[in-house]
């Protein structure tokens, strides 16, 4: 642990956190593979910053059969989170371990649990942009409604020894992004890699755009916005190894293949935006529902 006298700031702050009261998070559970990654992620973080979890799922009203035994549809939700409680019990750095069993519309009722805490936590399953219904899965759901900091965790995942990745967007809605990014790379010790993709505005195609634009002028402005950011860094937490990707195109394409084998990808997302200007294109769900890292969503400032 570094001594105060010493810590970057991101790294004090944390250190300080660590002693005041371990992080509040919810985990959503419905039983699934998914569901169990997301928990050995939440107890691989208590390893080094202390939490209490809270598991939660939901009952969902709608689907149950019309004259079913309500107590016995509810009873495999209540294993669901009796299997989820041993499943956590006793980890190293959980410092509380409670169940909830909510009932209702499941990103609702999960978003609206987790409107106090410092993480909500979800698997997803490991899935190809091309998969058939996307729109329709939970994790997609929750992260277009929810306001808190999300990570979602794909379901084959395991610790990596890689770095931390983050987007930086043009606008500077991912200074948020940026700064738990630079927690996250302090913590875990890792290096921290700052993404920009951009490209040229609609209507042009990039043909016409790049026959009509000084190329060089406007990579040169973008450069500027890596710069920015990687000076942020130096401030926030100078002994912290960091590197840069400049590339022309898309930023959902760009992000998921630079965050593969790596730790942790983080992004921002605009209020309000429903995650629109980042995850509702094909490339974009490859992004969050083909997760090839835990991504965390952190909303900006409103």
């Amino acid at each position: 642990m570094p001594k105060p006298t010493t810590a970057a700031p991101a790294e004090l702050a944390h250190t300080v956190r660590s002693l005041a009261a371990p992080e509040k998070i919810v985990v959503a559970s419905d039983g699934g593979a998914a569901s169990r990654a997301a928990m050995d992620w939440v107890a691989n973080r208590a390893l080094h910053t202390p939490a209490a979890v809270e598991v939660v799922t939901v009952e969902e009203l709608d689907r149950r059969p019309i004259g079913a035994d309500e107590s016995k549809y509810r009873r495999k939700y209540v294993e669901i989170l009796a299997s989820a409680e041993k499943h956590l019990a006793g980890r190293h750095g959980i410092t509380f371990l409670s169940t909830t069993l909510l009932a209702g519309e499941p990103a609702d009722e999960i978003v609206h649990a987790a409107g106090h805490v410092d993480w909500l936590v979800v698997g997803s399953s490991r899935r190809s942009a091309d998969t058939p219904d996307l729109h329709g899965t939970l994790a997609l759901r929750i992260a277009a409604r929810t306001a808190s900091r999300l990570t979602v965790v794909p379901t084959d995942w395991t610790p990596a020894l890689g770095s931390v990745i983050v987007g930086i967007d043009e606008d500077g809605s991912s200074d948020e992004a940026l700064d738990v990014a630079i927690a996250e790379a302090s913590r875990m010790a890792r290096g921290l890699v700052l993404v920009h993709a951009w490209s040229l505005p609609a209507p042009f195609s990039v043909l016409e755009g790049l026959l009509k634009t000084n190329y060089p002028t406007l990579e040169a402005l973008h450069r500027r916005l890596l710069k920015r950011a990687a000076t942020r860094v130096k401030l926030i937490a100078p002994r912290l190894k960091v590197s840069s990707i400049l590339t022309f195109g898309s930023p959902a394409a760009v992000l998921a293949e630079v965050a593969r084998d790596q730790a942790l990808l983080v992004v921002g997302k605009r209020h309000r935006s429903r995650l629109e200007h980042l995850f509702l294109g094909s490339v974009g769900h490859a992004v969050l529902l083909a997760a090839p890292a835990p991504v965390m969503i952190v909303p900006g400032q409103k």
